[in-house]
């Protein structure tokens, strides 16, 4: 582990998802004491070893807090419930953010996605009425979710995603803020954790809402 790493006791929310399991293998490969909040004990053994497993749901704040004892930072890649859950990552989020607070925990990463506000821009003329028309709740989920980080006080980066896909990890996606030209069509949940694990130590990020994509 290296010793210039100012957040090496990092907590996943999410991290038995898709993109979570990369931030955990990921976090630990770069040598950061990697603990997780999981709500399912079976899902759990899918972890790889190493990681401090704690079961609990991130609804309920109590299992937030003590997963939060002792921490870093925080990295949050919650998904919904289905197409027509419009509340679940805005609730976790809050109660985390909540509980950072209180705790004087800093650093957030947040996996969001791409269409938020400006950055709608980003993204082309269909792929726009698929997420304004079919993935209409989500968006408003992620939409809540992050009016809820950037009035936080923390010190946060959230990075937007379009379509992920399975992958080798490449390192060589790009980034944009929201009125910045840019065209975003997919990316790797492989290097949407790169960045995510990146945005640990990278200060000139903190602030900073971006689209990500290959």
């Amino acid at each position: 582990m290296s010793d210039s790493m100012k957040h090496k006791n990092i907590v996943i929310f999410g991290g038995t998802g898709q993109t979570g399991m990369e931030l955990v293998r990921q976090g630990l490969t770069a040598g950061y004491n990697v603990r997780v909040l999981a709500r399912s004990p079976e899902k759990s053994k899918r972890l790889p070893k190493g990681v401090d497993v704690q079961i609990g749901d991130a609804t309920n704040p109590d299992a937030v807090s003590a997963a939060l004892q002792n921490q870093d930072a925080v990295l949050c890649a919650v998904g919904g419930q289905g197409l027509r859950d419009s509340t679940t990552r805005t609730t976790i989020t809050k109660i985390i953010v909540e509980e950072m607070q209180k705790q004087s925990i800093q650093r957030l990463i947040v996996c969001s996605v791409v269409g938020i506000g400006e950055s709608s821009s980003h993204l082309g003329w269909f792929s726009r009425l698929v997420t304004g028309f079919f993935l209409k709740h989500a968006m408003a989920d992620h939409r809540n979710q992050e009016d809820i980080v950037k009035n936080s006080g923390l010190d946060v980066v959230v990075f937007r995603p379009p379509q992920l896909v399975n992958g080798e990890k490449t390192e060589s996606y790009n980034l944009a803020k929201a009125t910045e030209d840019f065209s975003a069509t997919k990316v790797c949940r492989a290097d949407v954790a790169h960045a995510m694990i990146r945005a640990l130590e990278e200060d000139t990020w903190l602030g900073s809402f971006l689209s990500i994509s290959s």
